[in-house]
C-alpha cells in the first residue's frame, strides 16, 4: 500500500470532513504545519521523520503532502499511517 493509497483510506473514514462541531470541541485547531484546521478539511494523521532519526505523530492536510511532507524511506510496518518526513530534508 502506498502513501497516497494510506492518506485517501484516512480520508474515506470521514467522507464530509471536519464539522463545525468537531472542530469546537478539539483543543488544537492547527495542523503540525501551523496552518488552521477548517471546516471540511479532512485531517490526516503520519508519522514524521525528524532530522534526530526520532518519529512523531503529526497532523497533516492532504495538500501539504508532496509540498511540504513527502514519502520517507524509513520502514513502516503500519498499514493506515504514512511515514513522512520534511520536504525540505530531500
Amino acid at each position: 500500500m502506498t502513501n497516497r493509497d494510506k492518506i485517501e483510506e484516512q480520508k474515506s473514514i470521514v467522507p464530509g470532513g471536519v464539522t463545525k462541531k468537531l472542530l469546537d470541541s478539539v483543543q488544537s485547531k492547527t495542523y503540525h504545519s501551523g496552518a488552521e484546521i477548517k471546516v471540511g478539511d479532512h485531517v490526516l494523521f503520519g508519522f514524521l521523520e525528524t532530522d534526530d532519526n526520532l518519529i512523531t505523530l503529526i497532523k497533516f492536510h492532504e495538500e501539504e503532502y508532496g509540498t511540504l511532507y513527502v514519502d520517507s524511506s524509513r520502514r513502516n510496518d503500519n498499514e493506515t499511517i504514512p511515514n513522512l518526513k520534511l520536504k525540505t530534508q530531500i
